[in-house]
C-alpha cells in the first residue's frame, strides 16, 4: 500500500511539474506583435550587450523561463535560443567580446530566415555576412555590419 500512495504521489508531482497548459518552455516572437513586448521579452531572457532597436527570436528552454512558471522538479539544462537584434553600429564591437571570425559555420542557417519570415521587411541587408563563433561553445554569430542586424545562436545541451 505504502508503495502505491508513493508512486501515485511522484506521478502527481510529475504531473504538475511537466504540464503544459500553453508551451512554457518556448518564446517565440511571431506571437508577439507589438515590438515594445518583444523588446521586453528579449532583455528579459537573454544578455544583449548593448540597446536593441528592433528583435525577432525562438527562444527554446527545457526548463521553461523564469517569469512563465515556478518549477518544481528541476531538469536538465538544455536550450536553443535563435534570435535576431537589430543595434546601433557603433555597438557592434560590444557584441563580439569572446568571439572569433571564421570563414564559414559548419551548421544548417535556415533558422534566420525562419525567424523572420512574419516581418522580413524589418530585416533587409545588402552587405556581406560575416560569421563568429565563441570559442569551445556551441554559440554563433552572423553580422551584417552595415546594417547593425546580428543573428545569434546559443546551442547548450
Amino acid at each position: 500500500m505504502r508503495s502505491l500512495v508513493r508512486y501515485i504521489f511522484i506521478l502527481l508531482i510529475c504531473f504538475y511539474s511537466c504540464k503544459n497548459d500553453n508551451d512554457l518552455s518556448n518564446l517565440y516572437s511571431k506571437n508577439y506583435t507589438n515590438k515594445i513586448e518583444r523588446l521586453k521579452l528579449i532583455n528579459e531572457n537573454v544578455v544583449c550587450s548593448s540597446k536593441v532597436f528592433d528583435t525577432e527570436f525562438q527562444l527554446f528552454n527545457v526548463n521553461g523561463f523564469s517569469k512563465q512558471r515556478d518549477i518544481l522538479l528541476p531538469g536538465t539544462s538544455s536550450l536553443d535560443y535563435k534570435f535576431v537584434v537589430k543595434i546601433d553600429t557603433s555597438e557592434i564591437n560590444k557584441w563580439l567580446i569572446s568571439f572569433i571570425k571564421t570563414d564559414s559555420i559548419k551548421s544548417d542557417l535556415n533558422w534566420t530566415t525562419k525567424i523572420i519570415k512574419d516581418r522580413k521587411e524589418n530585416w533587409i541587408t545588402f552587405s556581406k555576412p560575416i560569421f563568429y563563433k565563441r570559442k569551445n561553445e556551441n554559440v554563433i554569430l552572423v553580422l551584417y555590419r552595415q546594417e547593425g542586424i546580428i543573428y545569434k545562436r546559443i546551442l547548450q545541451n
